[in-house]
């Protein structure tokens, strides 16, 4: 699971723009709805902890935020134009979309191990 907040100018966006990483979850948060991406790289026993973490985490968004109510899970692969349009996409990017980035490596962590927001 990402535990950083994204700028999301950065995200799909530009010459060195940043892009999701298949190994982990992200919370897209947008004005009228919330989507949970889900990379398809994430270890099998990471997934439910990681879902169950991120909603917790939309929880107290909605409480502290006021985060939109609804929010739903988006696979990698699986992503409507309405997942784009969040980055103000009509679609999905022509160039690389996914990226194993090396930069995410110190991020990524592992749940199952009393992770608490």
């Amino acid at each position: 699971m990402i535990v950083a907040i994204l700028i999301m100018e950065n995200l799909y966006h530009g010459k060195n723009s940043k892009v999701f990483d298949p190994r982990g979850m992200f919370i897209v948060q947008g004005k009228e709805a919330i989507r949970i991406w889900v990379g398809s790289q994430i270890p099998p026993m990471n997934l439910q902890p990681y879902k169950d973490c991120a909603e917790k985490y939309i929880k107290l968004l909605q409480e502290n935020e006021r985060a939109p109510q609804q929010y739903s899970f988006v696979n990698q692969f699986e992503e409507d134009p309405k997942f784009w349009k969040l980055f103000n996409l009509e679609l999905a990017p022509q160039s690389k979309v996914y990226e194993n980035t090396n930069e995410w490596n110190l991020w990524l962590i592992d749940v199952r191990y009393k992770w608490t927001p």
